[in-house]
């Protein structure tokens, strides 16, 4: 069972706020990936951020539980979750907001599964740290 969708929310924000945090790193990360310039970086980073901001208002808006009104005294409630599995791959030119957009938006719907692999991007110890 996946975690409660505020709470879900709540952890896109945090690493929203960890990216912004450690933008210096991000960006040389993204110049070494993807021989990015300096202000390609910061438009990368604060593009990750973005998508992470949005899709925890998305997550909130439309994952919560709504309480319908029964008019013979039944209780009645609408929701929606997300079904199977969710592949997340990143193009070589935007190595962390395109997969970070994708991995935000499949994060409202279920909790993804991350295998402990050696092969996680470099991006990827900043958001676990959240």
């Amino acid at each position: 069972m996946p975690p409660p969708v505020d709470q879900r929310a709540a952890i896109l924000e945090r690493t929203a706020d960890k990216l912004e945090e450690h933008m210096p790193e991000l960006m040389a990360l993204c110049t070494l990936e993807a021989g990015k310039l300096l202000q390609d970086g910061i438009d990368e980073v604060r593009e990750a951020v973005d998508f992470c901001r949005y899709y925890a208002v998305q997550a909130r808006q439309r994952f919560a539980t709504i309480t319908l009104p029964g008019p013979t005294g039944e209780s009645n409630e609408i929701y929606l979750q997300g079904r199977g599995v969710f592949a997340c791959i990143s193009p070589w030119n935007f190595p962390l907001a395109i997969f970070l957009g994708q991995v935000s938006a499949a994060w409202c719907a279920v909790t993804p599964w991350l295998p402990n692999l050696p092969s996680r991007p470099a991006w990827w110890r900043y958001a676990a740290s959240s």
